[in-house]
């Protein structure tokens, strides 16, 4: 019997292959018969038809998003991006509701496969207070998790605090480097009554006093837009044994009926790319040279022991991080801060000299033929040199040539030959005419 989808028969959707995924998986799945029934065993064939290949809009239009957020990182002054590949099948949004039973998180209007950031920090809040609790050598302490990913009664460590682990756990707070600055933060001045994380430490073990307590993390979390392999979707089966229990009310036994549910995955070796940025502004000084170290580890952490998105505790949504890849991206990195930093130092200087020493930096008077090249056509454009440009320019081009400004018509030997050629000859008697002195 011809499947068909939830829509007036005018609307043509016979060909899908040019929509996204998420739009044939929620508003064109064709899944009901001429009745408007739902056939159970056409569930499988209809997920079928949302994991054909992914069309050349739709695989364009995930490029440019992944493209816009990379770039977006660019202009923050403190980001950091994770590279990942899935060891495992990933899924999320099973909780969505669909004719099928089992949701997939689709993000709207793109009808494109993604994890929701707010997912992404839960995660790897929870992988960083695992690593804190364990005492992880050298790792960060729990003053740097809520000033990272903020303070708040409900969330994290202090939702539900039992008495047993509360000791332990405000005796690690109290140890924390960063706990002055966050009782500062939180308005914790130093008084009769205490130091301000002594004071601090105190309302966070009253559960009244704890609940007033708010700070916002500094840490900000993209949405991760999975590169797919084989640019599709694939089909995996659950198959739970206790509906008799859990929907009939029978009592359970081992016997019951099995009852195979479909539903959509991407499959292990899809490419994922986690973006996050931070306010280091707002954060003490032995956060801001460690905190990505430290995501880094909660990362690596969360990859290995807990997994992303739903169903980690079955082996969904393990993966493994990219170490090549996150090297590239550390050394790209500090070159980028190398050249700002550079950027900043010659700022002091002015117009012309700047320009020189950036030139140098970038290898254009690495030899003669490139600091002919360079300095001939800027040259011919100057009027003036400023002084510390002329300093630089007497000292570069001595270095190449010794003597030339002195002499630049100097001869030798017998057939009295010219000591230099005619290009840096009329070079140095442009830079003289510019009032560039001789050493």
């Amino acid at each position: 019997m011809k499947r068909r989808a939830a829509l007036p028969r005018y609307v043509p959707v016979d060909d899908l292959r040019e929509c996204p995924p998420g739009h044939r998986f929620d508003l064109y799945c064709k899944l009901w018969d001429e009745n408007w029934s739902l056939e159970r065993d056409e569930k499988k064939a209809a997920l079928k038809d949302c994991c054909g290949r992914l069309s050349k809009a739709a695989r364009e239009l995930a490029a440019a998003l992944r493209e816009r957020q990379h770039l977006s990182l660019g202009s923050l002054p403190a980001a950091l991006e994770i590279p990942a590949r899935s060891t495992g099948p990933f899924v999320t949004g099973l909780g969505l509701e669909h004719p099928t039973e089992i949701g997939f998180a689709f993000l709207a209007p793109y009808g494109l496969p993604y994890l929701p950031g707010s997912s992404v920090k839960g995660v790897v809040r929870r992988a960083m207070e695992e690593r804190i609790l364990e005492g992880a050598e050298q790792g960060p302490d729990i003053a740097a998790l809520w000033w990272l990913f903020g303070l708040d009664a409900v969330n994290g460590l202090l939702a539900g605090i039992e008495p047993d682990t509360a000791d332990e756990l405000f005796r690690l707070a109290n140890s924390g480097p960063g706990l002055v600055a966050l009782a500062g933060s939180l308005g914790f001045g130093s008084n009769a009554e205490g130091s301000p994380g002594t004071r601090l430490v105190q309302a966070l073990k009253c559960p009244r006093r704890r609940a007033q307590l708010r700070l916002r993390g500094c840490l900000s979390f993209f949405d991760v837009f999975p590169s797919l392999r084989g640019e599709r979707l694939e089909v995996d089966i659950l198959t739970p044994h206790y509906t008799h229990y859990y929907q009939d009310a029978h009592p359970p036994h081992d016997a019951g009926q099995l009852n195979p549910l479909p539903f959509l995955v991407i499959g292990p070796g899809a490419e994922f790319k986690f973006y996050l940025s931070c306010d280091s502004g707002r954060l003490p000084e032995y956060l801001r040279e460690r905190w990505r170290d430290w995501m880094v580890q909660a990362f690596e952490h969360a990859f290995n022991w807990l997994g992303f998105g739903a169903k980690g505790a079955l082996g969904y949504g393990q993966m493994r991080l990219d170490r090549a890849a996150l090297d590239e991206l550390d050394q790209a990195r500090a070159e980028r801060e190398r050249k700002a930093r550079r950027q900043d130092e010659v700022s002091l200087l002015p117009g012309d000299a700047a320009w020189l020493q950036l030139r140098a930096d970038e290898g254009c008077f690495a030899d003669n033929n490139r600091l002919l090249g360079t300095l001939k056509p800027w040259l011919e454009e100057r009027e003036a040199l400023s002084p510390e440009a002329k300093t630089f320019l007497r000292d570069r081009v001595e270095r190449t040539w010794p003597g030339i400004l002195a002499n630049p018509d100097a001869v030798r030997g017998k057939k009295k030959k010219p000591k230099f050629s005619a290009s840096p000859v009329a070079l140095a008697k442009r830079l003289l005419s510019l009032g560039v002195p001789p050493p």
